[in-house]
């Protein structure tokens, strides 16, 4: 059938021909505008243009405020029409049928032309600023920073007047050398100046222009400049300071800059090797860290700046470049943000970028940190499932004798059981179980078993900081078989000989329950006893009041029954001095053992929930790498030491076990932000 099509859109023919549509017009730019007099109160505006093919009409446009605002004239006169090819025209302006009479000094023209047939509008141009009658120049009253002394970039106070009410352009320049010459700093404007005068703010990029340092006796020049005369004035002698603060790094999770991808570290090859964390989309804590110049002002909290390269939210639907350093809790010294859903970042390679200020206005470098959020399923998240570990402290695998000596313990075992918990066996050794005084032992052996647990929980929980919220792992322990989904055995001796404390099967990422309860797993807790008994200071201050041979075991002294019975309350008046101590002794006893046994437990049940992944994030946690710079001595297979006293160590000393202040035995902050799965290890 037949088409009838329109001239401009093409048409498809038959037989699968096809017709393509006719390509736009160009449009046509203007290249120069040249203005010049023409006789009191007219102006002949000269211009060339780009031609095209096609008659085009251009047209006048004129502002009274250096082009800040224009509007179309009415004279007729202030437009033309040029045939096709030609390259230049001319536009009479009747300034007065626009402007009246009034002199001025920033005045500007706009031409821009218009294909006739076409109706495209071609680029315009803009003329230089002009005067037009008896023109008076403008003033400046005086400048000034706004405060002192001046940072970068500097605030600086131009107070100024004209007349006519012009609008003009300030020119600046600065002097270090009193005046004698100047460098010109910025242009400023244009910026409308009432007759009565006017008073405005501008910023100087002291810092780019001088760099960094402390300068004295600084002069700020503004030149107040319209079209046809200007008016200047410089300020009284400043002291500038463009000392920039710094932003120390960028973290997550209180992961110290050396493990966290900031830097290389040097692997097992002797290689530097770089690397990145993998966290999660969200719920994450980023850090922020930043100082002063050691000579510069203070910081400014609120001048964070933190951006990413990428839309964050789950639909993406914060733009990339977004600030949102306002959301954090900032102090002196560092930042922190715990990521909502609503900046969720896209999984992938996150780019963070990092800013502050001083109380000066010196602003710091960006600071740049990389990490890999992680993309659904591909890490590990250790307790997805509920994982509750069960203490058996009822295992029953050895059979232990003691004596004493001139105070010189020796205990012996058989690998044999004899009807009695190798855990109650252990309290023998150090006197906090007495058979013959059964009812006493149990209450102790209770008090012990109790505080383990605690201080389980203890060790799998982060403090609150102030900066990092308090947060605990989520695993449980218990002293039920029942509830448990994985086991460990507490006491006894070790099978395979020797003075090793713990052993338990690793598990990376927590993929399974774990059974550590067979006699070659778990808590030595016979060794614990035998390597320390004899050489320990702490632990001899501890149990030698109870241990057989040294001290009285529970149950035999005279103030036991009563300071072990519900009716014994701790600082009442009817106590005796005697009563006191001993039950301070106990506290300390059981207290000291079960912190002990705990502090092993933590370390051996980490090994099954994924502790300490061998090599370098994101498939391990750094176990086994010996040559990074932040590894100790006590480094090996699964185990990674790092400065402090870490649960994850391969050695751990009962002195150690012990302290619960800033010395206290923890997960290193890239552990625990695994454990709280913050920090993920993929699959």
């Amino acid at each position: 059938m037949p088409a009838l099509c329109l001239l401009i859109a093409g048409c498809g023919g038959g037989g699968g021909g096809g017709g393509g549509g006719i390509a736009p017009m160009p449009a046509a730019s203007i290249r120069e505008v040249a203005v010049e007099a023409s006789g009191a109160d007219a102006f002949a505006v000269d211009f060339r243009v780009t031609p095209v093919s096609e008659a085009l009409r251009v047209t006048l446009e004129y502002s009274e405020d250096c082009g800040m605002t224009f509007r179309a004239s009415v004279s007729p006169e202030s437009q033309v029409v040029l045939d096709e090819g030609v390259e230049s025209g001319r536009i009479i302006w009747r300034a007065a049928e626009d402007i009246g009479a009034s002199p001025q000094g920033d005045l500007v023209v706009r031409v821009t032309p218009r294909g006739v047939q076409s109706e495209t509008a071609g680029t315009p141009a803009v003329s230089l600023p002009f005067a037009y009658g008896a023109n008076s120049p403008p003033s400046v009253a005086w400048v000034a920073p706004a405060s002192l002394p001046a940072g970068s970039p500097a605030a600086i106070v131009v107070a100024a007047a004209d007349p006519e009410g012009d609008a003009v352009v300030i020119f600046a320049a600065y002097s270090t050398d009193g005046g004698r010459t100047f460098t010109p700093a910025d242009t400023w404007g244009p910026v409308r100046l009432a007759p009565e005068g006017t008073t405005a703010q501008f910023r100087w990029d002291a810092f780019a222009a001088l760099g960094e340092g402390e300068f004295e006796e600084v002069l700020i020049k503004a030149v107040a400049r319209d079209a046809a005369s200007e008016g200047e004035r410089v300020s009284a002698p400043f002291d500038l300071v463009t000392l920039r603060p710094r932003v120390t790094g960028i973290t997550v999770e209180g992961v110290p800059l050396t493990m966290n991808g900031s830097a290389p570290f040097t692997n097992l090859a002797g290689e530097e090797e770089a690397y990145r964390l993998l966290v999660p989309a969200c719920g994450f804590t980023l850090q922020v860290f930043f100082a002063p110049h050691e000579k510069g002002a203070a910081i400014d909290p609120s001048s964070l700046r933190v951006t990413t390269a990428c839309p964050l939210g789950p639909a993406g639907e914060t733009p990339a470049g977004t600030d949102f350093g306002s959301l954090f809790l900032a102090g002196e010294e560092e930042a922190a943000l715990a990521i909502p859903e609503r900046l969720a970042f896209p999984p992938g390679r996150v780019a963070v970028y990092a800013t502050i200020a001083d109380r000066l206005g010196n602003t710091s470098e960006a600071c740049a940190y990389e990490f890999t959020a992680e993309s659904g399923g591909e890490a590990f998240h250790p307790f997805a499932k509920r994982d509750a570990w069960g203490i058996d402290l009822a295992r029953d695998n050895w059979t232990t004798a003691a004596s004493c000596v001139n105070g010189t313990v020796t205990i012996t075992t058989a690998f044999a059981p004899n009807g009695t918990p190798d855990f109650i066996d252990d309290l023998a050794l150090i006197g906090l179980y007495d058979a013959r005084h059964a009812a006493e032992g149990e209450r102790v052996a209770a008090l012990v078993k109790d505080r383990l647990v605690a201080e389980l929980y203890g060790f799998y929980t982060r403090p609150d900081d102030g900066v990092l919220a308090g947060a605990r792992a989520e695993i449980e322990f218990t002293l039920s078989a029942l509830d448990a989904t994985s086991m460990i055995g507490v006491g006894g001796a070790d099978p395979a000989g020797g003075y090793t404390l713990g052993r338990a099967l690793f598990d990376r990422g927590n993929a399974r329950f774990e059974y550590n309860a067979t006699a070659g797993l778990g808590i030595f807790g016979t060794n614990l006893i035998r390597f320390y008994i004899n050489s320990s200071f702490t632990f001899r201050s501890l149990f030698d009041p109870f241990i057989p041979g040294r001290g009285r075991p529970v149950g035999t002294a005279p103030e036991d029954a009563r300071v072990l019975s519900d009716e014994f309350i701790p600082g009442d008046a009817a106590n005796t001095a005697a009563e006191e101590a001993r039950y301070d002794a106990i506290v300390r006893a059981t207290a000291g053992f079960a912190r002990a046994l705990a502090a092993i437990a933590a370390h051996e049940i980490g090994h099954s929930v994924g502790l300490v992944a061998n090599g370098p994030p994101p498939f391990g946690l750094f176990g086994g790498e010996k040559n990074a710079e932040f590894a100790g001595r006590f480094t090996d297979p699964y185990h990674l030491d790092t400065p402090g006293n870490n649960i994850m160590e391969s050695a751990m000393s009962f002195t150690v076990m012990q302290y619960t202040d800033w010395r206290a035995l923890a997960f290193n902050p890239l552990a625990m932000a695994y454990l709280l799965e913050k920090a993920l290890v993929k699959r």
